[in-house]
């Protein structure tokens, strides 16, 4: 099942649907939901317990299975409570994807009871409705200076070297490279820059190695190493 490229359709149009259920019970339950219309311009896609609807809309519009969406929604409802859980709308968002230079866009209509909002998180990454990776390196700016307190708090106790090197990459460098394959290529230079001040941080305080890898390195070898722990100094 192919997708054509953002740059070749209008926007795209994603469907947060939110249902209160443990993952685990997932396993048990969501192998029988499936998108009633699915084609290569709508998808039905799990994780967990969200429920993301896909609509891919072309240079036609509205788009010409726009309709079809409420339906979706409705049997993702109604799938809920056959398996006695509960479709939260409040919790479910409706996101149009487009490219940053369509200023004008002729905008689907919004969908009864589902607010429409200008980012979303997804397994917990950040992005608005331009697929920047921009919001998500603010949300890692902000929570960079609570990851600082666990290795300040032990270095302070007397932990140094290697030990307090592990410390940070279990705290901070597991936040900056969380998932950092998905969205690495969707950030500025700009945000790059902001996520290497954060380590030159780190360094200037010994919390690393003085000759710890770049950003660009560090994301490097999470993308090669997806199973396996790279090694990133040498104790």
């Amino acid at each position: 099942m192919s997708i054509p490229p953002l740059g070749q359709c209008q926007y795209y149009t994603g469907f947060r649907v939110k249902t209160r259920f443990l993952p685990t019970y997932l396993v048990f339950t969501a192998c029988d939901l499936h998108a009633l219309f699915s084609s290569n311009i709508q998808l039905l896609l799990k994780y967990a317990d969200d429920t993301y609807i896909y609509n891919i809309g072309y240079l036609i519009v509205p788009a010409p299975n726009s309709a079809l969406i409420q339906q979706e929604l409705d049997q993702v409802s109604q799938w809920a409570n056959a398996n006695n859980l509960k479709f939260t709308s409040s919790k479910s968002c409706e996101m149009v994807v487009h490219l940053p230079t369509n200023k004008h866009l002729n905008l689907p209509p919004h969908v009864p009871n589902l607010s429409r909002v200008d980012q979303i998180t997804a397994l917990g990454i950040t992005f608005d409705n331009t697929l920047s990776g921009g919001p998500h390196v603010n949300l890692i700016t902000a929570k960079a200076d609570a990851s600082f307190y666990a290795p300040k708090t032990l270095k302070s106790h007397g932990l140094s070297g290697p030990a307090l090197w592990d410390v940070t990459r279990a705290t901070l460098l597991a936040l900056i490279t969380y998932a950092s394959p998905s969205w690495r290529g969707f950030i500025s230079a700009d945000e790059a820059n902001k996520l290497q001040t954060i380590l030159n941080k780190a360094k200037r305080s010994n919390f690393l190695p003085s000759d710890f890898s770049a950003l660009e390195e560090l994301f490097d070898s999470a993308d090669s190493s997806a199973c396996t722990t790279p090694t990133l100094y040498n104790k």
